[in-house]
């Protein structure tokens, strides 16, 4: 019987040791016969010197699978840039910056690439250490960038030198051993078996509209240096656009005066607490270590919960410039949607809210007009920044943070974090009765596949089983 050639290292097969052509990763050839075409397991090595046979790629992910279901943990791929740390790339410091005793701006440090002969400034997002480290207890942690080989090596050994939480060699996929184009999935899980994975990004529109119905966690950029050009992009450069100076760099000119408002930044604690939530909901079903699996997809869990977010809002938009596309949704509509908010194109006295990002509109002067014949209760009239805020907490914020008033300067739509803000404390029991109400209650819209009723279905079984 001739050799399947089911694995192949650097074109030759560790069978019969004949040499295997393999196609490049951006490859489209065998389409039509999957079968037979050889992949990366992406799960197991970055390098793509590895290349398994579909049936060998089965067998690799089934196993994995039931490793990570009897350690009770999910799969969690993480961004690095304006994610995990912000680095200053525009202004690169000298090689002889170190040996003249030259210091890195308070709370940051520098960082070297390998082969190059200057330096960058980053500065790691609070709470990075401590968050990597429970994480890593409820997840397998890959890391997934647009950035290139050499520097996102040189991130990894600064913030994971003993390869405690990204293995060693670390899970580590870059501009250079990925294609170009949208980050993919299945350069980690070649045969699409995402159903216990979770992406955490600060730019949801590099990934394809699947990841982001189901598997994102999006969170707010990291900004620290000024005239960072991340702050004029994705969803907070809509909305930064929405009004004069609205940019943070137009009130903060120097380091020292971003000082503070990087240090009030909580997002890494905010990502916990809902990664821990989704943890619950998909590993919690499963009962005693070693039991089969719930057949639950995160994606319900994670559909289900960012929904609870402005559940029961009824929200109207002014003051918005539309998208190119007529036929997309605007980055703050979408989001709304997602959060579970109901959104109407005309303002009436039932709405609870209005978005608004500027004050010369016909639907912000009728708001007020309601406000005062319900003595300033509803709706509430809020700018931008509330969106962005529960889009990356998952919890509805407190709505006298993010007034538009009818006087003053207008306040910056993408400052989301509040100086001296507590976090209140987490008390997961009373968090996990909740989400399980909502997950028996869930209504998702319908999905392209269709799949979602079928979803409903479960978890309202899954649940009357547990009583």
């Amino acid at each position: 019987m001739p050799c399947a050639h089911d694995i192949v290292y650097a074109g030759m097969c560790c069978s019969c040791y004949e040499s295997v052509p393999t196609a490049p990763p951006a490859s489209n050839t065998n389409k039509s016969s999957p079968s037979k075409e050889l992949k990366r397991p992406g799960f197991l090595t970055t390098s793509s010197d590895l290349k398994v046979s579909f049936t060998a790629l089965q067998v690799l992910e089934d196993a994995e699978k039931r490793r990570r279901i009897e350690t009770r943990r999910l799969v969690l791929v993480l961004d690095i840039d304006h994610t995990l740390l912000v680095a200053d790339s525009r202004h690169k410091a000298a090689p002889r910056t170190e040996a003249a005793g030259v210091k890195a701006p308070e709370g940051c440090r520098f960082l070297r690439i390998p082969g190059s002969r200057q330096l960058l400034t980053i500065r790691l997002r609070p709470g990075l250490q401590n968050f990597l480290s429970r994480a890593q207890e409820l997840c397998q942690l890959f890391l997934y960038t647009h950035g290139t080989g050499a520097y996102a090596q040189a991130v990894v050994t600064e913030i994971d030198p003993r390869g405690l939480y990204f293995g060693s060699p670390p899970r580590l996929f870059h501009r250079d051993n990925t294609p170009q184009g949208l980050k993919d999935l299945a350069e980690i899980f070649p045969r699409g078996t995402s159903e216990d994975v979770l992406v955490v990004d600060d730019r949801d529109e590099v990934w394809p509209a699947e990841v982001r119905n189901a598997h994102l966690l999006k969170v707010a950029p990291y900004l620290f240096f000024p005239g960072d050009p991340r702050q004029s992009g994705s969803l907070e450069g809509h909305v930064a656009s929405q009004a004069v100076c609205q940019v943070p760099q137009a009130a903060s000119n120097s380091i020292g005066s971003c000082m503070e408002e990087a240090a009030a930044d909580q997002q890494l604690e905010h990502v916990w607490r809902i990664l821990a939530r989704v943890h619950r909901m998909v590993m919690g079903r499963t009962g005693t270590r070693g039991d089969a699996p719930s057949n639950l997809h995160v994606g319900t869990a994670v559909r289900s919960l960012r929904q609870k977010t402005l559940a029961g809002c009824c929200i109207c938009i002014t003051g918005l410039r539309r998208v190119a596309d007529q036929k997309a949704l605007d980055p703050i509509t979408w989001w709304c949607k997602q959060l579970g908010a109901s959104i109407v194109d005309d303002l009436r006295s039932a709405c609870s809210h209005l978005v608004a990002a500027r004050r010369d509109t016909e639907k912000y002067h009728k708001a007020l007009a309601y406000q005062r014949k319900s003595d300033g209760a509803r709706p509430h009239i809020v700018h931008p920044g509330w969106v962005l805020r529960a889009a990356v907490t998952w919890q509805r914020p407190d709505e006298s943070q993010f007034l538009l008033t009818a006087e003053g300067e207008l306040p910056s739509f993408v400052k989301i974090w509040c100086q001296g803000e507590e976090l209140p404390p987490w008390r997961p029991d009373e968090d996990h009765s909740v989400d399980k109400q909502a997950m028996a209650g869930l209504e998702v819209a319908e999905s392209a596949d269709g799949e979602d009723s079928l979803e409903d279905l479960l978890v309202q079984q899954l649940e009357s089983d547990e009583h």
